[in-house]
């Protein structure tokens, strides 16, 4: 799914189990808790504290950022709101999903017309109907159909193809208690539309059904937890999208608020994850002869669970767990890949209630991020702070990240400094292919720009003497005045709080200058204006970074000259260890290996090929 951050929003919304005492999976047997990321930088996402079930993420509008969705109501009628990523993990835009207000649960991305952009299938308690929304691409939603009957006390949507025509088809679950009603699958007729001929395929009362391949046939089958005291099960697609059989799983009485599904000791098979509001949260491990383990609880606890999802928060290819509570604070339970073992790590705050979690990349830096529906508090996101940043990316998360594939997406820009602005144009396009786009003046430091887009946050910054400034009163930045050619003189690391990291850096014995302002007009006429630790001072040669922030102003990458990709970011030094201490010391494990001169390197794929920019 083009842009789809989870696959059916594993938000955990709803849901409660019953289970008797059995042995308990070890704590702590992993990872220490000192080597796991926190989730200790926090953005409201509101300041209000209404009623909210769930929250989604994904990229809406095709700028390549993930943007979110919030699904909100639940038994009182509010509008869904979807907010756009500005970038940074910021979210200064937002807009209603849509013009009525519902009772909604839950808010599912998924290409449900199939026109390559994330629509938005929407599920609602009675009497509203349950919605369905295609985005224009742009992020712009409207109505095009609704599914099942508005009556169903419905609670949250899944989306699989089940029948394999190639159409995402919508898994209905409702809570009906002992009413005797049904679950349903509503089949894509086409081009995301629906009508109320909807399958009943099971009759548990039921908040959430999940999705999964349980018996790796090749068809998505429908896990189904009890929510009101019975059997729950895992029924069988036999690749028709009928479910005649199924399979039992957790305990005849369970009430399960949530279930989640992954392969949680690497055997192959698909596990399932379900919190018990009474008991806590448990796994009911699948087994070659395709029944399920009696369920193992992860961990004691005397507070109530409200929300579930999984996913691999600290990039060692291991499944690992997320639940939330009843104003308590929510728990990353961190797998050892033998599904026997969790170090538990508790992040955020103990208001509200946690109904709905999304985890994706929101700041881009490479690791995981959360976002938490609530009720009772405002929606919030955690941002991840791996453990070589702890301390510093506590305060903003622009510090870097550790290992390469977290440094790249710290880079902001790359300053290649030249004694003549043209001169530094025509070189880049001899070397890369690609001519820079042309920036504009920083008035009162007798320099201008050109620049070279690296990616969609990542730009190439070409700078030299404005023959049109008079010469400046202090010599203009970057040693521009001694260049005798162009090189790569400095970058520019993406920041936030910078009063507030400036001075712990400094405390960490890492001078990075008084944090001022800067702004430029482009040759459009638009104001760009930014906040940065000074360039002025210069440490290790260049090889440690400034740091910026742009605010609410739109990247400069965004309009600069495309065709240009940095796939690499290395540098040299003479003192390498002096070096590598103060980056280490701001968090950015940036390769510095020893050389004769300082030097940095930047490798970039072009349309000349792989090249190599110093």
């Amino acid at each position: 799914m083009v842009g789809l951050y989870m696959f059916v929003p594993l938000t955990a919304i709803l849901l409660a189990i019953g289970i008797p005492a059995l042995r308990t999976l070890q704590e702590g047997k992993g990872s220490g808790a000192a080597d796991l990321p926190t989730f200790s930088r926090v953005l409201l996402l509101e300041e209000s504290s209404e009623d909210s079930a769930n929250v989604s993420i994904g990229d809406l509008n095709g700028d390549g950022f993930p943007d979110i969705v919030l699904a909100k109501g639940r038994h009182s009628p509010l509008l869904d709101r979807v907010l756009f990523n500005d970038g940074h993990g910021r979210f200064p835009t937002a807009h209603n999903l849509g013009d009525e207000a519902d009772r909604s649960y839950s808010a599912t991305l998924v290409d449900i017309d199939g026109d390559g952009d994330l629509d938005v299938v929407v599920s609602n308690d009675a009497p509203d109907p349950k919605r369905v929304y295609a985005n224009d691409g742009k992020g712009n939603f409207r109505q095009i159909s609704t599914y099942g009957r508005p009556e169903w006390p419905t609670r949250n949507a899944a989306v699989a193809d089940l029948d394999g025509d190639g159409h995402p088809d919508i898994i209905v679950a409702n809570r009906t208690g002992n009413s005797g009603g049904s679950n349903f699958v509503c089949f894509n007729k086409g081009g995301g539309r629906f009508d109320a001929d909807c399958l009943a395929f099971s009759h548990e009362s039921a908040t959430t059904v999940t999705p999964a391949d349980v018996n790796r046939d090749g068809f998505i089958d429908l896990i189904v937890p009890n929510r009101d005291g019975g059997q729950s099960y895992v029924y069988l697609n036999d690749g028709k999208a009928r479910f005649e059989k199924r399979i039992p799983f957790g305990q005849p009485d369970a009430e399960f608020r949530v279930a989640a599904a992954a392969d949680l000791n690497g055997d192959g098979l698909i596990d399932i994850v379900a919190i018990d509001e009474r008991r806590g949260p448990f796994i009911c491990f699948n087994r070659p002869d395709m029944t399920f383990s009696a369920p193992v609880p992860i961990a004691t606890t005397k507070t109530a669970p409200y929300a579930l999802s999984v996913g691999d928060l600290n990039l060692d290819g291991k499944i690992d767990i997320v639940v939330g509570h009843v104003e308590a604070q929510p728990v990353v339970y961190f797998n050892d890949g033998s599904g026997q073992h969790f170090t538990p790590v508790p992040f955020g705050d103990n208001k509200g209630t946690a109904y709905g979690f999304a985890i994706g990349d929101l700041d881009r830096d490479g690791y995981p991020d959360i976002a938490v529906a609530r009720s009772g508090a405002p929606n919030v996101v955690y941002f991840a702070v791996p453990a070589a940043r702890n301390g510093l990316a506590a305060i903003q998360s622009g510090a870097g990240s550790k290992g390469a594939s977290g440094l790249l997406p710290r880079i902001d820009h790359l300053v290649y400094g030249t004694p003549d602005l043209q001169a530094g144009v025509d070189q880049v396009e001899k070397i890369l292919g690609v001519r820079a786009t042309p920036g504009g003046q920083h008035p009162g430091v007798g320099t201008r720009n050109a620049l070279v887009a690296l990616g969609p946050a990542t730009y190439l910054e070409i700078i030299g003497p404005d023959p049109e400034q008079p010469k400046p009163e202090r010599p203009r930045t970057f040693g521009i005045d001694n260049l005798t050619a162009p090189r790569l003189v400095a970058w520019a690391a993406k920041g936030d709080n910078l009063d507030q990291f400036a001075a712990e850096a400094l405390r960490r014995g890492v001078k990075l200058g008084e944090v001022s302002s800067g702004s430029r007009k482009t040759p459009q006429g638009v104001l760009l204006s930014w906040r940065y630790t000074s360039p002025r001072t210069v440490i290790a040669d260049g090889i440690v970074p400034f740091f910026i922030d742009w605010g609410q102003t739109p990247h400069p990458a965004r309009t600069a000259a495309t065709g240009a990709t940095l796939v690499e970011f290395r540098a040299e030094h003479p003192q390498v260890e002096e070096v590598r201490k103060m980056l280490s010391e701001l968090g950015i494990d940036l390769p510095v290996t020893k050389g004769q001169r300082s030097a940095l390197v930047a490798v970039i794929q072009s349309p000349r090929g792989r090249v190599e920019l110093r």
